[in-house]
């Protein structure tokens, strides 16, 4: 079962994949930050927080693929509390508050709110067979994909042999 926790302070992280957009959100202050989502911004985000004595705050990101791992291994190896969220749910909180405006930005205060509102599941990274095995069913996925593109292309192709020969 996984451990619930509450904080009354959060940092909100929306991933992109060159960009991270950090908002920590706490009952008197909302701070922003924007970094290159490189090991080296990491580096300069978490000194960033440090600055601002937030050492013991949840790190929430949403679960939108490969873009937040990098980052939640990072948080999660520096003894923060990383909660992996679902987007919907985030999208839903945003609108209980009304927020209808969509930037990186404001999302990045979307997810440190929803931080700090909701009770939070603690995310483990992966072991490296779980690594392994989705990394396996990603590259499945990909090739299946373009099977599926190329049978595609095969329907819908001119009647040259040579084209109709290289589909196949």
């Amino acid at each position: 079962m996984p451990i619930r926790v509450y904080y009354p302070s959060s940092l909100g992280l929306d991933m992109a994949k060159a960009t991270i957009d950090a908002c920590f959100e706490s009952d008197t202050a909302q701070h922003r930050f924007s970094v290159e989502n490189t090991p080296s911004g990491l580096k300069r985000l978490l000194r960033w927080l440090r600055k601002l004595c937030a050492t013991s705050v949840p790190v929430v990101l949403e679960a939108t693929g490969v873009f937040g791992e990098l980052a939640a291994g990072f948080f999660h190896e520096h003894d923060y509390f990383v909660s992996v969220v679902n987007p919907r749910w985030i999208k839903d909180h945003g609108r209980s508050e009304g927020r209808r405006n969509k930037t990186d930005e404001q999302d990045a205060c979307m997810i440190a709110a929803y931080g700090r509102t909701h009770v939070l599941d603690r995310w483990l990274p992966p072991t490296p067979e779980q690594a392994e095995l989705r990394a396996l069913v990603r590259r499945l996925q990909a090739v299946e994909d373009l099977v599926q593109a190329e049978a595609r292309r095969q329907e819908l192709a001119p009647p040259f042999a040579s084209l109709r020969q290289s589909l196949r």
